[in-house]
């Protein structure tokens, strides 16, 4: 697993057991992680992926 996943798991690890919208998220995601996020979709957790969803 490649440094970029590795950090990308930690982040959403972090940021999915906060309480956060739209407003707040978009601040935060760059480009970079928007593209990983939905390259990787797929192999995420089903818990994972309801919380990006919702």
């Amino acid at each position: 697993m490649s440094s970029i996943q590795r950090d990308l798991d930690n982040w959403l690890h972090a940021k999915l057991d906060d309480p956060w919208g739209g407003e707040s998220i978009s601040n935060i995601l760059s480009a970079e992680q928007l593209s990983e996020i939905a390259a990787r979709f797929t192999s995420f957790e089903t818990q994972i992926k309801v919380k990006i969803l919702l």
